[in-house]
């Protein structure tokens, strides 16, 4: 994906950290230890939860959302529409991927042959941060 925007003349810095269950504090640390480093971020795209806490951590520096940053997430999680201004995010049909999973599974363990890829439909839900 990365790819795709760069050609389009978009710099993108991917940041990768290990996942799990951390608890909040850790994850609003290592956001603004992100925040830090990168000042000049205009456009963040991470899970709701993080999207949430880049929320709070761009406010609490006093950046306007959206018009100095963008920020989207990616899960659909209810936190992103509990918030002000609401989380634009990409909301995933996690219904729908489970029953794709548990349907695939269910054949692999048949010995029945699957598909290697399947595709389940996303949805945006417009929000106030983009």
């Amino acid at each position: 994906m990365s790819e795709i925007i760069e050609k389009k003349g978009v710099k993108v810095t991917i940041v990768e950290h290990e996942g799990g269950s951390e608890e909040f504090h850790v994850m609003e640390e290592k956001i603004n230890e992100y925040l830090n480093t990168h000042s000049e971020v205009d456009g963040i795209f991470t899970e709701d939860v993080e999207a949430y806490f880049c929320l709070v951590q761009a406010k609490k520096r006093g950046i306007s959302i959206p018009r100095d940053l963008k920020i989207v997430g990616y899960d659909g999680n209810e936190i992103t529409r509990l918030v002000s201004p609401q989380v634009t995010t990409i909301a995933q049909n996690t219904k729908k991927l489970a029953e794709t999973c548990v349907d695939v599974l269910n054949k692999r363990i048949s010995g029945l042959d699957t598909e290697d890829r399947y595709f389940v439909p996303v949805k945006i839900r417009i929000g106030g941060t983009t």
